[in-house]
């Protein structure tokens, strides 16, 4: 069994008290826990440079500004998401209830919205400009893309982030089922 020091299980619970109740001050969360400000404020130090939440001044009444604490986008990814799961789950239940094409039409109309919305940002008549925005598009969505130019007309764009192979992983577990049932009947 995995046990946290004192320290680690404090800067979970602080971590969690912002996720659950928003953004806080360290008196807020002084208030929470049985530690003196200065103990609180050594764990916010430490957790902000760790990059998991960040801070900003605010006036609240009378007297100085407070420190404001709440999550960033890494804070966050450190609290559990099911949604490859759930997902998968309703894609399942489209299958079962409107059959394969519906899956197949669902899937078409996101391959045009997602054209539509990159198209409108592509360089018109650029290869290379095109290529290098839409590497920018697919990181910005967190696909961790980088390109290459092999020669003149040649390029190519990678994709390294495990979300990608997730849904490769997703799309191969349907084709696969999909070609169970259709066989199987």
């Amino acid at each position: 069994m995995i046990t946290e020091s004192p320290k680690q299980e404090t800067r979970r619970q602080i971590l969690e008290s912002l996720k659950f109740s928003g953004p806080q001050t360290s008196k807020d969360l002084n208030t929470k826990f049985a530690l003196s400000l200065m103990a609180i404020r050594q764990h916010l130090i430490t957790l902000e440079s760790d990059g998991f939440f960040l801070h900003w001044s605010e006036k609240r009444g009378a007297g100085w500004p407070s420190f404001v604490y709440s999550l960033t986008i890494r804070g966050d990814t450190l609290f559990p998401r099911s949604y490859a799961q759930l997902t998968n789950e309703l894609v399942d239940i489209i299958r079962e209830l409107d059959g394969e094409a519906a899956v197949d039409r669902i899937f078409k109309h996101r391959t045009a919205q997602l054209e539509a919305l990159y198209r409108m940002r592509m360089p018109q008549d650029d290869l290379k400009g095109q290529v290098q925005e839409l590497a920018l598009i697919r990181s910005e969505e967190g696909f961790l893309a980088d390109w290459e130019q092999l020669d003149d007309e040649a390029y190519v764009l990678r994709e390294r982030n495990n979300l990608s192979s997730r849904l490769q992983q997703t799309a191969a577990r349907f084709a696969f089922a999909s070609k169970s049932c259709s066989s199987g009947s």
